[in-house]
C-alpha cells in the first residue's frame, strides 16, 4: 500500500514502511501526507523537530522508530543516538540515564557496604 505522495516524499521514516532499522535526524523531513493515518511516533518527530529549531536537540543525533515509540515525554534534555552507536548491541534504545529515584536504593546499599553500618 502506497500513498499518493510516496514517490515524492522526502521523509526518511514513512508510516507505511515500518523498517525499524531506518534512522531519522531532527533536521530531516517528517511525513506530511494528509491521505494516510499516521502513527503516534510521527507526532513525536514533529515535537523533536520543534526542539531542534530552538537549538535544544542536536542534529548529529538520530532516532529510530523504536526510539520514537519509546519516548514518553519530549522536552529539554532529550538525546538521540549517535549513528555510529546505532547498531552496537551494548547500547540501549534510549540513551537516557535512570532516574535518581531508581538509583537511591542502590546508593544507600553501597553506602552501607562502604561504612559497615546497617540502617
Amino acid at each position: 500500500m502506497k500513498s499518493n505522495c510516496f514517490d515524492n516524499c522526502e521523509a526518511s521514516l514513512c508510516p507505511l514502511e515500518t523498517s525499524h532499522g531506518a534512522q531519522w535526524f531532527p533536521d530531516e523531513s517528517v511525513c506530511n501526507s494528509k491521505s494516510i493515518a499516521k502513527p503516534p511516533w510521527v507526532k513525536t518527530q514533529r515535537k523533536i523537530q520543534r526542539l531542534f529549531l530552538k537549538g535544544l536537540v542536536l542534529e548529529t543525533e538520530c532516532f529510530t522508530i523504536d526510539m520514537l515509540q519509546g519516548i514518553k515525554r519530549v522536552g529539554k534534555g532529550l538525546h538521540g543516538m549517535k549513528p555510529e552507536n546505532l547498531y552496537r548491541k551494548e547500547v540501549s534504545l534510549t540513551s537516557q540515564k535512570p532516574s535518581i529515584s531508581r538509583r537511591i536504593p542502590f546508593l544507600k546499599a553501597k553506602e552501607q557496604v562502604l561504612t559497615g553500618n546497617k540502617v
